[in-house]
C-alpha cells in the first residue's frame, strides 16, 4: 500500500515523477526491464519525500530541488539495477551485461541532467555519496557471517542507504544535526521494511539483517550457519523459535520513533506536522501488515 504523500510536497513529487520517467525512458531497457520507466516507488520515493521537504526548508529554488530529486532517483535506480547483477546465473552472460549497461545508463542520465543545468556543486555532492555507497557495498559483499555483528550490519546499512541524504543535508540543510538524524533514522527504517522482502547476495553466501539477527541468536559457526540457511523451511522455523520477526520489527519501530523525536526539534510547525503524519502512517501501515502476516 502506498502512503499518501504529504501536502507540502505532493504536487512537486508528481512533477519529479514525471521528469524521472522522461529522463529514464529507453525503448531497449523497456523490453528487458519491466519497471524501467515506471514511477518512482519505495524505498526511493519515501527518501525523496523527506529530502524534498528538507531542501524546501533550506531555501533552494523549486527548480533546483526538483532537479536534485530526479538526479537522486536516477542514481538510486542505477545502484539498484547494478545490485541485480548478482542474482543472475553465470550462464546468463547477456543478461548480466545488459544489467551493467542499464545501471550505467541511469548514472549517465543523472550526470547529464545536472551538467545541463550547470549544477556542478550538486554533481560533486552525488559523486561523494556514490563513492561512499560503493565502498560500503564492497566491504559488505566480501564479509562472512563471522565478520558481522548486528551493530556492524547496521553501520553498513546506514552508510549505504543514507549516503545520498547525508550528503544533501551536509551541503544544503540549515538545521543540519536534526535533519541528519531524521533522514538517517527514517531511511534506515524504510530500508529495513523493504529488505524484509529479499536477501542480498554476497561473495560467500547471502545476507540480510534478519539473517544477521538469527546468526547472532544461534551462536554457531559461520560455516554451519551458511549450510543451515540453504533450507528455507528450517530457516523460517528458526526465525519463529528465536523470535526474530518481533526483534526485527522492534528495530524498525525504534528507528521511526527516533526520527519522530527529531522531527519535534524542528522549528517550523507545518513541516513538523506533515512529517509526523507521514512517518506515523508508514509505521502504522507496516505494523498492520506484519500483524496480518503473523
Amino acid at each position: 500500500m502506498q502512503i499518501d504523500i504529504p501536502k507540502i510536497v505532493q504536487k512537486h513529487i508528481t512533477e519529479v515523477n514525471h521528469l524521472y520517467k522522461e529522463h529514464s525512458k529507453n525503448l531497449l531497457l523497456n523490453q528487458h526491464f519491466s519497471n524501467s520507466d515506471d514511477e518512482i516507488n519505495d524505498p526511493i520515493l519515501s527518501s525523496l519525500v523527506i529530502n524534498h521537504i528538507m531542501l524546501q526548508a533550506s531555501g533552494l529554488s523549486m527548480t533546483a530541488i526538483n532537479n536534485i530529486s530526479v538526479a537522486s532517483a536516477l542514481i538510486e535506480s542505477a545502484l539498484d539495477i547494478h545490485q541485480q547483477i548478482e542474482k543472475f546465473d553465470m550462464s546468463e552472460v547477456t543478461s548480466r551485461q545488459l544489467t551493467v549497461l542499464a545501471g550505467d545508463y541511469y548514472s549517465s542520465k543523472y550526470y547529464k541532467l545536472l551538467s545541463d543545468e550547470n549544477m556542478i556543486r550538486e554533481i560533486q555532492v552525488f559523486a561523494k555519496a556514490i563513492q561512499q555507497i560503493n565502498e560500503a557495498k564492497m566491504t559488505r559483499h566480501f564479509a562472512s557471517y563471522s565478520d558481522i555483528s548486528v551493530d556492524q550490519y547496521l553501520v553498513w546499512l546506514k552508510e549505504i542507504s543514507t549516503a545520498i541524504s547525508q550528503q544533501l543535508v551536509e551541503e544544503f540543510a540549515i538545521d543540519k544535526v536534526n535533519w541528519l538524524n531524521i533522514c538517517s533514522d527514517f531511511t534506515v527504517a524504510q530500508t529495513l521494511i523493504h529488505e524484509d522482502k529479499y536477501i542480498i547476495p554476497t561473495f560467500e553466501s547471502v545476507i540480510s539483517f534478519k539473517l544477521v539477527l538469527l546468526y547472532d541468536a544461534m551462536g554457531i559457526t559461520s560455516k554451519e550457519f551458511q549450510e543451515l540457511i540453504l533450507d528455507t523451511k528450517r530457516t523460517n522455523e528458526l526465525y519463529a523459535k528465536h523470535n526474530i520477526n518481533q526483534i526485527y520489527n522492534n528495530y524498525i519501530n525504534q528507528f521511526l520513533t527516533t526520527a519522530i523525536e527529531n522531527v519535534e526539534k524542528l522549528q517550523t510547525k507545518y513541516i513538523k506536522d506533515e512529517l509526523n503524519n507521514y512517518i506515523n502512517k508508514i509505521r502504522h501501515n507496516y505494523m498492520s501488515l506484519t500483524a496480518v502476516n503473523k
